[in-house]
């Protein structure tokens, strides 16, 4: 580990030339009226408000990159079955209230196998959303969930595929959603689940193991009917009075 040395001496060298700036502090120029007008307007469509969804239909598309980690069963790795791919989801659920979303969502994906000439599988989830921040610009949300993982493993046309059922016993997903108007957002997710695959062309696994797939990309929703609820500008903004000194 010869770069460990380096980069603690790197950043060693940097505290001890930066440590003049910060001892005269006081002296840092201070930000202007107009400056601090534009910051605070800034912070301000960050978290302005649209009205939430609330008792609405619910419709989600999402890709992404994804990839399978642990084992398949004993003795035989995720890596070899399922490396690394893409997949494409839909969902659809309902819009409890700003806060509160239950529903399903189906998945496709394809990976590059490390043993075989193909793989591809599906995914069906049953899952409950939490947005932390449902009216703002950008909302936060978690989801959990469960549901079924299959894998279908494409040998050489002299072999069979390889068909694999496992239960997905839990699925968690973090992300961020940009509200482009009160009825559709896009944004980030990343997330994974836990699977034990149960079959294995038909036939009980005799030793099953906990495998994961990862999955980061983009997802936009699309909120129909119900009604959109309007609340209260936020009544957090940061004080900016000390920089006007």
């Amino acid at each position: 580990m010869k770069t460990m040395p380096v980069a603690l001496g790197a950043l060693g060298a940097l505290a001890l030339a930066a440590a003049p700036a910060i001892a005269n502090a006081d002296e840092w120029p201070k930000l202007d009226e107009d400056t601090t007008d534009d910051v605070e307007e800034n912070v301000r469509w960050f978290a302005r408000t649209k009205p939430a969804p609330s008792r609405a239909f619910e419709l989600g598309a999402a890709t992404g990159y994804t990839q399978g980690f642990g084992l398949a069963r004993a003795g035989v790795e995720m890596g070899s079955i399922a490396a690394e791919g893409i997949g494409a989801e839909l969902a659809a659920g309902y819009r409890v209230d700003p806060h509160w979303s239950f529903g399903v969502a189906g998945q496709f994906y394809e990976v590059i196998p490390e043993r075989a000439a193909g793989a591809r599988g599906l995914t069906g989830t049953l899952g409950v959303q939490y947005h932390f921040k449902p009216e703002t610009t950008f909302d936060p949300w978690v989801e959990l969930g469960l549901g079924y993982r299959g894998l279908w493993e494409t040998q050489s046309p002299e072999q069979p595929a390889i068909d694999r059922q496992a239960l997905q016993v839990a699925r968690v997903r973090l992300g961020a959603d940009y509200r482009i108007t009160e009825s559709v957002s896009l944004g980030p997710f990343i997330g994974l689940d836990a699977n034990v695959f149960v079959t294995e062309n038909g036939a009980p696994v005799d030793d099953p193991r906990l495998s994961t797939f990862v999955m980061a990309g983009m997802i936009g929703r699309f909120d129909l009917g119900g009604e959109r609820k309007r609340t209260k500008e936020p009544d957090w903004m940061p004080d900016y009075s000390r920089a006007q000194r």
